[in-house]
Parts: structure tokens; C-alpha cells; sequence
């Protein structure tokens, strides 16, 4: 859990003060990745190709309610295969390309991207989507073909544990839910039993909240008083007027993306002095403005990256990021990054392009490296 420094918010840059990560968590998510085989999942394999090109598809919705995540996730892919181009040990003498497909955010349309990928220009091997429904369509479909799939922010459990498990889909680093488990022992150990949970009105925002009153109670706590709003809400009068009359210790804001800024627009606006730990929200508090920062109390924000932990990969991934995309990376960044390596070397590993599914998949199951 990092606190939200507001100080640097006004260049748009993301200083955080380390809070819980040590160095294991760091190598556990951005420098040491294990990338775990579906135990107990049946796939069907197929055979491979000689072709010295591998043409990966992402799948992305760069249209549509998680668009936002476009502009940071796209490069970070793009830098992960520039840097197996430039290698001379990972895939040499394979060319690696990316192709892509507009998912909308919408689970027909990323069936329907996966099916054209794979038809139209030979794809087998998918990046994304970005989360669960959509990512279930494309393992779905995935499972009927000679081809595998790699999540990048999509880590809900029933994506690997579910009757449709497939040992086609990996899904790098933690589930979201895991992640989200610190917001609420973190708070209840620091700053006060009582806690308040807002959480989408979705299955998202019941295991948001699940796993913050697990927390809390893990942790001596208990959350007081809940709400759970539509992710497109504007209006928050009614649950801010609850909050300040439960009057918590701390509040756990689970709104995601930028779904959240209406409620931080309006807790500014009402001066919400409560301290605050948002779960998904970073594309909401990169929007606000400065004077809104300081009418609102301390923000904490979870994270499983940090652009300021120092270790040669991270580091070296916040530079080379930086200067390709012209903007500093953020965790969604990061994510869809490792998610693009495990792909690669999994390939690697494997062979490279003439690899067959099987291949491949043998070589994602355990797969670490440093």
C-alpha cells in the first residue's frame, strides 16, 4: 500500500512513499516472474509452423469504457517486443509483430476479434483483453483453437479455477482481489478499527468488498458501514452524507478507473477529511486538481508496482518506457509489460515460431526467470 503523493501531482508525475512491499514483492512482480500451469485444466494442442516471424494479437479496447488504459498499455507492449527484436538471445532469428483489434470493452466483440486475428492474418497466440468478461469470451474461444491467451490486467480467480478452465490461459502476477485484501489490513492496523467500503455495484464490488472486511478483520477491524454505487454514477451526495455520519476511521474508495472521479470531485467539494485508500482508481486521482487534493485527507492507494522500487528491471523498464511513450508508466503499464514478457519467453522457451501450442504451453507451465 503507497501513499498518493498530491505534492508531485501537479507535474503528473507518481511519487509514492513506500509503504508494505519489501524486495521480494518487487522481484515477485516486475524483476522475477512465475507464471503457473493449470493444474488439473485439459487444453488440446496443435501442431506447429517453420515461420521465422511470430505475429502476436492484442486484444484492447481502445474505444469504449476502458480506453483510458490504451495509451499506457499499448507501449509498454510495444517496448517488451522491440526488446525481443533487439535481443540477440531471446527468440534470435525470429521476428516478433503485433497485430490489433478494438475490442470496444465488449465480450462478443473480443470473441469476434480473436476469431478474425486467428482466420484472417493466422494469430494463435493473444495479449488481453483488459478484463474478466471479455478476457472469458476469448479463453472460451481460444480453447477451441490451436492457441493460447495471456491476460494482462484481467486476474479474476474464476478465469483459472472455473468449469472452463483451459491450461491455454495464463494470467501473470496476483489476482485483483488478492491485491485489494491490503486495503483493508493495512488501515485497520494504522490508522483505526472502523473502516467504510465503497465498492461498485457489480460481482467486481462484492469481492472488492469481501476481501477489505476480510482484511480489516484479519487485522482487529470491522467495517462499519458500506455502499456500493453503478459504475457510471454522478451523483455521490447521499452516500458522502452517510459517510460523514458513520463518521469512519478510514474509508476504502473501490470505484475503478475513472469511475471514481465524481466521488472525489464531490468529497473535495464537501471537504471529506477521511483517510482514504482507492483500490483501481489511479486513472481517477491522475484527474484531479491540485486544490482538490488538499480539501481531501491522506490517500493511500494498493498497488503491486511501484516506478520507484529499485531493481535493475524496474528501473531500466521506467526509462526505457518513459522515453518511448513520452510519459511516465503507470501499474496497468506494468502489468500489461510482464504479461507481454511471459508471452515472449514462453515462446522462447518453447522454440520459437515453429513452436507447437503444446510447446508452449509446457514451457509457460513454472515458467520463472530473473
Amino acid at each position: 500500500l503507497s501513499q498518493y503523493n498530491r505534492m508531485s501531482h501537479s507535474d503528473s508525475s507518481r511519487t509514492e512513499k513506500r509503504r508494505l512491499p519489501n524486495r521480494r514483492t518487487v522481484l515477485s512482480t516486475i524483476g522475477s516472474l512465475g507464471v503457473a500451469g493449470l493444474a488439473g485444466c485439459a487444453g488440446t494442442g496443435g501442431g506447429g509452423s517453420d515461420s521465422s516471424e511470430i505475429k502476436i494479437g492484442v486484444l484492447l479496447g481502445s474505444s469504449g469504457p476502458y480506453s483510458y488504459l490504451a495509451s499506457v498499455v499499448n507501449p509498454a507492449v510495444d517496448l517488451m517486443v522491440q526488446r525481443a527484436n533487439d535481443s540477440d538471445e531471446l527468440l534470435p532469428d525470429t521476428e516478433v509483430s503485433v497485430t490489433r483489434y478494438d475490442t470496444q470493452g465488449d465480450p462478443r466483440e473480443a470473441q469476434d476479434g480473436a476469431r478474425e486475428l486467428n482466420q484472417r492474418e493466422n494469430v494463435t497466440h493473444f495479449l488481453g483483453p483488459l478484463v474478466a468478461p471479455t478476457a472469458n469470451t476469448v479463453r472460451n474461444y481460444v480453447s477451441s483453437i490451436d492457441g493460447t491467451v495471456t491476460t494482462m490486467l484481467a486476474s479474476a480467480p474464476f478465469l483459472t479455477q472455473d468449469e472452463n478452465c483451459t491450461e491455454k490461459l495464463f494470467r501473470p502476477g496476483v489476482t485483483t482481489q488478492a491485491s485489494i485484501g491490503s486495503s483493508g489490513v493495512w488501515p485497520a492496523e494504522n490508522i483505526g478499527s472502523d473502516g467504510y467500503v465503497l465498492t461498485p455495484d457489480s460481482s467486481l464490488g462484492a469481492s472488492f468488498k469481501a476481501e477489505v472486511t476480510s482484511g480489516a478483520e484479519d487485522a482487529g477491524g470491522s467495517v462499519v458501514a458500506e455502499a456500493s454505487k453503478a459504475s457510471g454514477s454522478t451523483d455521490y451526495s447521499s452516500v458522502l452524507g452517510d459517510i460523514q455520519d458513520t463518521d469512519p476511521d478510514w474509508l476504502f474508495m473501490g470505484m475503478v478507473g475513472t469511475g471514481g472521479l465524481p466521488f472525489l470531485q464531490q468529497a473535495a467539494s464537501v471537504g471529506l477529511d477521511v483517510p482514504m485508500v482507492v483500490g483501481l482508481g489511479e486513472a481517477s486521482l491522475s484527474q484531479l486538481q491540485t486544490e482538490q487534493f488538499d480539501r481531501l485527507g491522506d490517500i493511500y492507494r494498493t498497488t503491486i508496482w511501484n516506478d520507484t522500487w529499485e531493481t535493475e528491471g524496474n528501473e531500466s523498464f521506467v526509462s526505457d518506457f518513459t522515453e518511448e511513450a513520452d510519459t511516465a508508466p503507470t501499474s496497468s503499464s506494468a502489468s500489461a509489460f510482464v504479461s507481454a514478457e511471459a508471452l515472449i519467453r514462453m515462446l522462447d522457451e518453447a522454440g520459437g515460431g515453429g513452436a507447437s501450442v503444446d510447446e508452449v504451453i509446457s514451457a509457460g507451465e513454472g515458467l520463472e526467470y530473473d
